[in-house]
């Protein structure tokens, strides 16, 4: 098992509630910025230059930059967690993973949608003009009611994500390590399932790193993981 996959995930974990802080900061200043926008969509376009500008300035400096490392983490946790399936074929754990597998996928897919949506945005914000203001500003508020939509979604795929990393580590560590390595005349037990051991590791931890980023309470799962870990 690569040693530095294990440190790299683990890291994204830990980064995920940073990403979350700061997604938090921009997706509410981005609320209140396009709340200002749909109030004043009556305006002209010069009236609205400023509010405009800021949406603007948001998303090339903050949501796009932030978009595209989630996209590279989510797609390395839904790689990473279909590689870890084979271990669990057969086995009763293989329903939290494969659970947790759909939920990656899911993630995965609407984060290339919602940063699809915001590229979108951009491009439209980029072509308003006094001429195709009144075209493309209702535009601009709809993907955004779009990205509302995919975030809801994402969030949902993540919790499910968390509750089955959470019950597939209860499980294993359980009923399967505590319990077979009790009875088991081979010492070696644990070294022997070392790959199952540390895939039901990975798996938990690529559930609390895609939780974390969409503000999850994560730490029955952390706690559980650490003591699994020390096994």
């Amino acid at each position: 098992m690569d040693h530095e996959l294990v440190g790299r995930l683990a890291g994204y974990a830990k980064w995920g509630s940073e990403a979350f802080l700061n997604k938090q900061e921009y997706e509410n200043y981005k609320a209140e910025i396009c709340t200002r926008l749909n109030n004043q969509k009556n305006m002209s376009y010069i009236e609205n230059l400023d509010t405009i500008n800021e949406l603007q300035s948001l998303l090339h400096k903050k949501q796009i930059q932030m978009n595209n490392m989630n996209l590279h983490v989510f797609e390395e946790i839904k790689d990473t967690i279909k590689e870890m399936m084979p271990l669990f074929e057969g086995m009763h754990a293989e329903l939290f993973a494969k659970e947790i597998e759909n939920s990656s996928e899911g993630i995965f897919k609407n984060s290339v949608a919602l940063h699809d949506a915001v590229l979108r945005q951009s491009e439209a914000i980029s072509s308003l003009n006094e001429a195709t203001y009144a075209f493309l500003l209702p535009n601009v508020l709809f993907l955004y009611d779009r990205e509302l939509e995919l975030r809801s979604k994402i969030k949902k795929h993540a919790s499910v994500m968390h509750n089955n990393g959470l019950k597939l580590v209860n499980h294993m560590k359980k009923n399967y390590f505590e319990r077979l390595s009790s009875v088991s005349s081979d010492k070696k037990f644990l070294e022997d399932h070392h790959d199952l051991l540390v895939a039901s590791y990975l798996l938990s931890v690529c559930s609390r790193a895609a939780a974390n980023v969409y503000g999850v309470d994560t730490n029955s799962l952390e706690q559980i993981e650490d003591g699994f870990i020390g096994m």
